[in-house]
């Protein structure tokens, strides 16, 4: 049985720090609305992990199995399946969530029928269960997904949809199959694109004897680590008939074991950067280089030509990105041809079979947009953000800095500029490993997926006749993926020009804001040494304690540590 897993400790020590952090942010005039947003996400917060694999895999008999009984039917319609995210509750309660942001309360004879049609084609299913195995991962929330073979397309968004929210996926395999479909084999080489780990989950260990279980299982692990580049997470052989669940809950106890990583970077990078700018604020208003009212006057106004100058360069870097980025959308679109071109045959076999050229054709547009979005946009994005940093006037200089590092943040004494932190922590909120190209397949599958049916519905004549390789292999060429290239092309531009602007504005609306609160330090500080050194000499020592304060959390939030 699963070990019973504390909260995380860096979660237990903001959630008490959390009254202290806010009434200084307030005592200061700093804005707490993003704080408390983070508080409320820190009380509430879940990890997901979603199971993937094909219908015949077994996902809802091992769910079934590791809650204790029947919640759920075995016998999927996949027409009318959806995910269902699986967390504790302490009572039963069914809530289905749809696309319009509608909620239904599900009954569990409702639940056992799928009777779901109010909430589909893109709706979910919230499962709160008062099931003990659910009880030991309180910060878990398990997604029973559709079957990945089940050709509809919606499913397939709504794993992508995923990927950003989850912290592994857990792949579900039959022993029976004997191999990775090739379904999942795809699956696996974009969660590598992402750098996403997995579990495998080997079901179905009943129907085969011992010795061809270990041979099963030690294929398919060699098959998951040579697509993800690395072995999976873990491993668990299981029966869910013969209620044989035990390593599934170790698996799930390994992945629990991260969430300290995963809170780090959706909670307490945010929240250090807004205790930067306290401890910014503070030590301005501390007044280490004891400049008299006169000269912190003198700044204020140098601070506001040095203002005027920055937005004068930031529309030069503005141009700049927009260059890259463009050069950037030929490069990806001149990849995704040249994957297509490069499958004419495969995709022409298709067309005389009737074999899937559809899904097909989105397995390699996903896979080529997976590889090059990233490669060719990530490094221009960081790279403007960089540069804007180490631009942005900084008013009075303080003595300690901060400095981001690949390894999160780490207190630095020699850097020249303390907002280059703020905004390098930007980066995986505007790019990244994961959210631009899903956003991009997103539009451009569901487009591709109506473009293709009326491609068929028009040329269907055509294509009875084009039998030979030959003439198949030209209508692919000249037809199909000059067609696809379009939607892609079209989407791709739309959606960079959009990512873009997203990031040009939280940029701008960063730094206005970083250079506003240092003119308002400023002008708090001349107020105060104007009222006469005595007065201000007391002030000085309040806002030295607090500044160690607030270093002392930044340093405490900074910790990689894990809650066990």
């Amino acid at each position: 049985m699963a070990k019973n897993i504390a909260k995380p400790a860096l979660q237990e020590e903001l959630l008490y720090q959390a009254q202290d952090i806010e009434a200084l942010l307030q005592r200061n005039e700093l804005g707490t609305d993003a704080f408390i947003n983070k508080v409320n996400e820190a009380k509430h917060f879940t990890v997901r992990i979603p199971l993937v694999g094909a219908f015949s895999s077994g996902k809802t008999s091992l769910i079934n199995a590791l809650l204790g009984q029947k919640y759920f039917a075995v016998e999927v319609n996949p027409e009318t399946s959806l995910p269902v995210e699986l967390s504790y509750g302490e009572q039963v309660a069914f809530t289905g969530h749809g696309i319009q942001g509608n909620t239904l309360t599900y009954t569990q004879e409702e639940v056992l029928q799928q009777a779901y049609d109010a909430i589909l084609p893109d709706g979910w299913l919230e499962a709160q269960l008062p099931a003990e195995q659910l009880a030991h991962f309180p910060y878990l929330t398990l997604v029973d997904m559709p079957g990945w073979d089940s050709g509809i397309n919606q499913h397939s968004n709504a794993i992508d949809s995923y990927l950003t929210r989850s912290l592994a996926y857990a792949i579900v395999v039959s022993v029976e199959e004997g191999t990775l479909r090739e379904s999942i084999r795809t699956f696996l080489k974009e969660l590598a694109l992402f750098h996403m780990p997995a579990l495998l989950i080997v079901t179905k260990t009943d129907k085969k004897p011992a010795e061809d279980i270990s041979t099963v299982v030690e294929k398919l692990h060699a098959e998951a680590t040579g697509l993800l580049g690395q072995p999976p997470l873990a491993l668990a052989v299981v029966s869910a008939r013969k209620k044989r669940v035990a390593e599934f809950s170790v698996a799930l106890a390994s992945v629990q074991d991260k969430m300290d990583e995963r809170f780090q970077q959706a909670i307490l990078v945010p929240v250090n950067d807004q205790l930067r700018q306290l401890s910014i604020r503070l030590e301005q208003l501390s007044n280490t280089e004891n400049l008299d009212a006169e000269r912190v006057r003198a700044e204020q106004q140098e601070l506001d030509q040095k203002a005027e100058q920055f937005r004068q360069r930031l529309q030069l870097q503005e141009q700049q990105l927009d260059k890259d980025l463009q050069q950037g959308v030929e490069r990806v679109i001149g990849h995704v041809r040249s994957r297509l071109l490069n499958n004419t045959q495969c995709l022409a076999n298709d067309l005389i079979y009737a074999s899937g050229l559809e899904g097909n054709i989105m397995t390699i547009v996903r896979l080529a947009l997976a590889e090059s979005v990233e490669k060719e946009f990530s490094g221009h994005i960081s790279r403007y953000l960089n540069n804007v940093a180490n631009d942005v006037p900084q008013g009075i200089t303080v003595s300690s800095q901060f400095n981001a590092s690949t390894d999160g943040f780490k207190i630095s004494d020699d850097t020249s500029n303390n907002f280059t932190t703020t905004l390098v922590s930007m980066l995986p909120l505007m790019i990244p490993a994961i959210g631009l190209p899903v956003k991009v397949l997103g539009v451009v599958g569901a487009l591709l997926t109506d473009m293709v049916r009326s491609f068929f519905n028009k040329t269907n004549k055509e294509l009875e006749a084009a039998r030979k390789q030959e003439a198949a292999e030209s209508q692919v060429r000249n037809q199909c993926i000059p067609a696809v290239m379009n939607q892609v092309e079209a989407q791709l531009r739309q959606q960079i020009q959009q990512q873009a602007q997203n990031i040009k504005e939280q940029v701008a609306s960063e730094t206005n804001t970083f250079m506003q609160n240092n003119q308002n330090t400023l002008k708090e500080l001349e107020r105060q040494l104007q009222q006469g050194e005595a007065a201000f000499e007391q002030k000085r020592q309040q806002y030295l304690t607090d500044l160690a304060t607030v270093k002392q959390w930044i340093t405490l939030f900074s910790t990689k540590k894990n809650g066990q």
